[in-house]
Formats: C-alpha cells, structure tokens, sequence
C-alpha cells in the first residue's frame, strides 16, 4: 500500500526513498520492512544527511595518527602526546552536531575516545567542573544546606546528607585532581 509524505516523515523516509524500497524489493514493503529501512537507511546507521558534509573534511596527513572509523580519531600534537577526538553527526537537531550529543547523549562518543586508549582526565575535570557547579547552586538555593527553623527531621536529614555529599565529594575531587591525574599525566 502507498504511504503518505506525512507517514514517510514519521520514520524519517522521503518520498524518492521510499520508491527506492519499492524499487529494490518489487512490491510494496509491510509495515516492519519500512520500519527497518526507516531505522537502517537513517542518519544515525548509514549518515544519509552528513556523509557529503564529512567527506569534506581531512582524514590523512602527517599528524593523523588514526582516521575516519568506527572508534575515535587520533592526532599527533608533539612531545610524544596525541588528542583523541569524536564528534557524532547524527544528533539533532543538526546533521553535523558542533556540540555534544543533542539527543543521544554523548555515551558513545565517550566510549569511542576510551576504546582508543585515551586518558579520560579532561572528561573527568569537566565532571569535577560541572559538579562544583551545581553544588554551588544547590549551597545557594539552600542558604548553605540550612533547614529552616520548623523544618521536621527528614527535612533536617536531607540537608545533612546533601553538606556530607558535598564533603565527600570535594574529597574525590581533590584525590582525583591532586594525586591521582598528576600520577597518571607523570607516566
């Protein structure tokens, strides 16, 4: 049965692509076949909309260590030290995504620079970073994690907890940041 432009765009399907499938299969496709070609012929599995975009970019050189693949990239920046870089071009709302993953998050983008071998220090201070953030806004938003005069004694106990949270956590911090990373950037 013929489908709508307005179906096809449910599963992110043109009109041109779905005579394609018809094309290729010499009937009409059933619901799960579209659904399947929808999901393989999408931006995220075969990069429909930014493989011309990515093409443009430079995949050799002499400072290329590791090119276009299916793990992250790695080049050479001297002194013996390489970055290893990711970006996913299929997180919307854009084909090429300058920022960490609009949609998906940025878990396999963090994978694919690990299974590269990388020092995730710079990911970690960023967390450190951003938990100090939001610990400070939690100090503020809580006049420093003091429960009111009539507060009862749960009240009472989550601000206790989030300050010995807040201990803890700067004790993490300050390990990572001042023993742990020196250690591991020495070797």
């Amino acid at each position: 049965m013929p489908r709508d432009a307005a179906t096809l765009a449910i599963i992110a399907l043109s009109p041109d692509e779905y005579r394609e499938i018809v094309a290729r299969l010499e009937r009409e496709p059933n619901d799960l076949e579209l659904g399947m070609f929808g999901a393989m012929w999408s931006e995220h599995c075969a990069y429909k909309h930014s493989r011309t975009l990515l093409a443009g970019l430079p995949t050799s050189g002499g400072r290329v260590l590791v090119g276009p693949g299916e793990n992250a990239g790695a080049l050479d920046i001297g002194d013996g030290l390489a970055v290893v870089f990711k970006v996913e071009s299929h997180n919307h709302p854009s084909a090429v995504e300058p920022y960490q993953g609009a949609a998906t998050g940025v878990g396999g983008i963090i994978r694919d620079i690990f299974t590269m071998g990388a020092r995730p220090i710079a990911v970690m201070e960023h967390e450190h970073e951003s938990a100090g953030r939001a610990l400070r806004r939690l100090r503020e938003l809580t006049g420093n994690f003091t429960a009111p005069p009539e507060a009862c004694n749960t009240w009472r106990a989550l601000w206790t907890g989030l300050d010995e949270m807040e201990a803890s956590l700067h004790q993490h911090i300050h390990l990572e940041n001042n023993i742990l990373f020196p250690r591991a950037l020495a070797d």
